[in-house]
């Protein structure tokens, strides 16, 4: 049984928020963020997987992405800074 939408969105803001605290870090990647949210490795990519569409690497990919979109609409940083 799916979990109601809500509680998709609840995670899916709390892993997007786990992916902005680590922003800085390159070395961030899915196995950091299972053990931030307390889960394995499979579990995570499952629960991703049916909240999104997407593999966990392509989310963090995304959310990432957005953010740098972000810093470079909002902010006088360069390209290069926010890379």
């Amino acid at each position: 049984m799916a979990p109601p939408h809500h509680e998709k969105e609840q995670f899916l803001q709390k892993v997007t928020g786990i992916i902005h605290s680590n922003i800085e870090n390159e070395q961030f990647g899915v196995s950091e963020l299972a053990r931030e949210l307390g889960m394995s490795r499979s579990n995570l990519h499952r629960r991703i997987k049916t909240a999104t569409g997407k593999s966990v690497s392509r989310y963090i990919r995304e959310v990432r992405l957005n953010k740098a979109l972000e810093l470079l609409k909002d902010s006088d940083l360069s390209v290069s800074e926010v890379a």
